[in-house]
């Protein structure tokens, strides 16, 4: 399993987990609008028969100790994840299978999180957790110094996910969710800079 920026030929895979894990959904033309964006980075969870394929792929190494269940943002739920089994061409032709995926849109120097989501297959593999460290590495690499997100107070696996990651809850968002209405916990983490880059 390699992570790399979502491509066009992830779009169909990622419409499928997101309308499974979601009351609200994003839609294909959202990702597709997401990834078009400069001020959007959109990460993918994705196999290729075990090979890492094209340019600026970044292995994660498969089976850590996390759930995987990384969830923010909408309308998670730890235990609700896709069963996306499809496989997909990319661009040159080679089969990938997409796992999972994460979005975050920058301002500045700030970030919010506003999407991760992990297919079911990849439950107790550390997915949902290498798709954070990898987003959170691009963001300190763009000069992010502090990153936010919202999760619902009763994704008890997003909330462990996220606190392992480093986040720490900052706030409280009365009725932030809608079906089912929920508060929202925002979460924050300040990343570390090299000043010396």
């Amino acid at each position: 399993m390699y992570i790399r920026f979502m491509k066009q030929c992830d779009l169909d895979q990622v419409s499928e987990i997101e309308k499974q894990n979601f009351s609200m959904p994003w839609t294909r033309e959202d990702y597709e609008n997401c990834i078009r964006k400069q001020d959007f980075i959109v990460l993918t969870a994705a196999q290729e028969g075990g090979a890492i394929c094209g340019s600026g792929n970044r292995e994660i190494p498969n089976g850590r100790e996390d759930p995987g269940q990384g969830k923010s943002g909408r309308d998670r739920d730890p235990e609700k994840t896709a069963e996306s089994s499809s496989v997909k061409t990319d661009d040159r032709g080679v089969r990938e299978r997409v796992f999972g995926y994460i979005a975050a849109m920058i301002s500045l120097d700030e970030a919010d999180i506003c999407s991760v989501s992990v297919d079911k297959s990849c439950e107790g593999k550390g997915f949902g957790t290498s798709l954070v460290k990898e987003m959170l590495r691009e963001l300190a690499g763009r000069k992010v110094r502090s990153v936010f997100l919202e999760v619902r107070e009763s994704n008890a696996g997003a909330i462990h996910l996220y606190e392992k990651c480093g986040f720490e809850k900052i706030a409280v968002r009365k009725n932030y969710y809608t079906k089912p209405e929920e508060n929202a916990l925002v979460m924050k983490m300040c990343l570390e800079q090299d000043e010396g880059r």
